[in-house]
C-alpha cells in the first residue's frame, strides 16, 4: 500500500497451472484484503525505486485481457524502455570532456565518499525516488554513478546498474546547466561502462524524454507498458 492505493507491481501464473483460476482467486484474495483495508484503489504499475517494471508491457495480451475483464481500466498513457546497441554507438566523450573542462566543469566517477553529496544533490533538485537510487551506488565498487563538478559543487549526476544489470538511468543536469552537452557525456561514460563490463546492450528503463537519447545514442524503443487501475469502492 503506498499513499493509500495498493500497488500491485509483479504477478504471473505458471503455464502448467494457467486457465484454472489461479490467478482470478489470487486477485479476488488481494482485493477483498485491501478493501477491508480501507485501500480505494488498487492499481498495476511500477512504482520506484526498486520496481519491477514501469507497467504491464503491451506484448502481454492475456494479462491486458485479464486485467480488463476484472475491470480494471488503463489511461493508455505509454511508458518504454529504450535499448542502445554499445558495439555500434560511438561513447567517446574526449571532445566534450575537454571542451567542459575549459568551461570550469569537470566529469568523472564519483569517489565513495561522495555518494551522499550526491544523493543529496537528487533529493534537492529532483525527487526522493531518484535519491534513493543514486545513493544505491554505494553498494557497488566502483561505484556507478558519474557527477559533473563545478568548483567541487555537483551540477549533474549520471547513473547505471543501481536499476538492474546494464540499465541505464537515473540522470539530472540543473536546469541552468542543461544545453552544454554535460548529460549527453555523462551518458556516454555511464554507457562506456557497461560495455567495458561486457555487455554488448543497454537498457534505458522508463525512458524520457526519447528524442534526447535517440539523437545521442541511438537508442530505440525496446518495450512499452501500459498502467492499469480499478476502484476498489462501489
Amino acid at each position: 500500500i503506498l499513499e493509500g492505493r495498493g500497488i500491485i507491481k509483479l504477478f504471473g501464473v505458471s503455464k502448467a497451472h494457467r486457465r484454472k483460476g489461479v490467478a482470478t482467486a489470487l486477485f479476488d484474495e488481494l482485493e477483498a484484503r485491501l478493501r477491508a483495508r480501507g485501500v480505494a484503489v488498487v492499481a498495476v504499475e511500477g512504482v520506484g525505486p526498486n520496481y519491477f517494471l514501469p507497467g504491464v508491457e503491451l506484448s502481454h495480451t492475456d494479462t491486458i485481457a485479464f486485467l480488463m475483464h476484472r475491470g480494471y481500466d488503463s489511461d493508455r498513457k505509454t511508458r518504454v524502455d529504450l535499448e542502445v546497441d554499445l558495439e555500434r554507438t560511438d561513447l567517446d566523450t574526449s571532445d566534450a570532456e575537454k571542451r567542459l573542462r575549459a568551461e570550469g566543469i569537470v566529469l568523472r566517477r564519483a569517489h565513495p565518499a561522495e555518494i551522499a553529496t550526491a544523493s543529496r544533490f537528487a533529493l534537492e533538485n529532483f525527487s526522493a525516488v531518484w535519491q534513493a537510487e543514486v545513493a544505491h551506488s554505494a553498494d557497488f565498487c566502483p561505484p556507478p554513478l558519474f557527477i559533473a563538478l563545478e568548483a567541487d559543487r555537483v551540477v549533474a549526476f549520471a547513473a547505471y546498474d543501481v536499476d538492474g544489470t546494464a540499465r541505464f538511468g537515473p540522470m539530472g543536469t540543473l536546469p541552468s546547466y542543461r544545453r552544454r552537452g554535460i548529460g549527453a557525456a555523462l551518458l556516454k561514460m555511464c554507457l562506456r561502462s557497461i560495455r567495458d563490463n561486457g555487455y554488448l546492450r543497454s537498457e534505458i528503463g522508463w525512458a524520457g524524454p526519447i528524442g534526447f537519447y535517440a539523437r545521442t545514442v541511438n537508442a530505440r524503443i525496446h518495450r512499452a507498458y501500459w498502467t492499469f487501475g480499478k476502484s476498489l469502492v462501489d
